[in-house]
């Protein structure tokens, strides 16, 4: 059975290797220290993990962000990992559901989040769970 947890500091130890498989030159004092940060600037930030069998098996993180096209909100999932062992048992449709329980309690329905180009399976799995390609993301080094 595998279940959802909210993240606190004492877990950064536990979570951060299925973390590393998503982000793989991640330093586990860059994951603390982002985290802590993160807490610090967005009071509706969180990271939540999911836990089968007494095993880590997935995470992300959660906060809520407004914008003028979006006044009531959305709750913005990153770094979405299940573990690569175990993927399609239902995991990361639980850690969806969580992020589509956790935008209701801040008062919106919608949930946004990006995906590298690469990460085509990932895709499948986003639109099975119902979202939808809506543009490119732009980024400046």
């Amino acid at each position: 059975m595998t279940t959802i947890h909210p993240g606190t500091p004492q877990d950064y130890q536990k979570v951060f290797p299925i973390v590393q498989q998503l982000r793989p030159k991640l330093t586990f004092e860059e994951f603390s220290k982002t985290l802590n940060i993160l807490n610090k600037e967005h009071t509706s930030f969180c990271f939540v993990y999911a836990q089968s069998n007494n095993q880590i098996t997935g995470f992300m993180t959660l906060l809520i962000r407004r914008n003028l096209v979006s006044p009531e909100g959305f709750a913005v999932i990153d770094d979405l990992v299940v573990d690569q062992n175990i993927q399609r048992q239902g995991i990361g449709t639980k850690l969806i559901d969580y992020a589509k329980a956790y935008a209701l309690k801040h008062g919106t329905k919608k949930v946004w989040l990006e995906s590298g180009f690469q990460r085509e399976g990932a895709h499948a799995f986003y639109q099975q769970q119902g979202f939808n390609k809506h543009g490119f993301s732009f980024l400046s080094s």
